[in-house]
């Protein structure tokens, strides 16, 4: 019985070393993965400013030529997701939510992933 209180209460503090590296991994991850949305959004949305202007050496229509999706719509969304993982992370930090902090990490993994899968594919 002494060792099941001993595990329910180890449970309950959440002040062990695992939960500080989670919440370090998490909150590092989500927050640069943000941050470099946001950066790229700001270049890509210059860069799409600059593209726009036209020197009269390349025609006017160079649609064939595009990405179907613009990548800044996809920063921004991108950029998006992870600042709310990032801000529920931090919720769940403050909290000391050691289950929310698991799928905030689990989540920001999972879209890094589909990110690079939709990236490789389709774009």
């Amino acid at each position: 019985m002494k060792e099941y209180d001993y595990s329910r209460n180890y449970n309950r503090t959440n002040n062990n070393w695992g939960f500080k590296i989670i919440s370090i991994t998490t909150l590092l991850l989500a927050g640069f993965m943000a941050f470099s949305h946001f950066y790229e959004l700001i270049n890509s949305s210059l860069m799409e400013s600059v593209q726009n202007i036209h020197t009269g050496s390349e025609p006017l229509s160079m649609s064939y030529y595009e990405p179907q999706i613009r990548s800044s719509a996809l920063m921004l969304i991108y950029g998006i997701l992870y600042a709310l993982l990032f801000l529920l992370s931090l919720f769940s930090l403050a909290k000391k939510n050691i289950q929310l902090l698991y799928l905030c990490l689990t989540l920001t993994i999972l879209i890094g992933i589909v990110e690079f899968i939709l990236n490789e594919t389709i774009l």
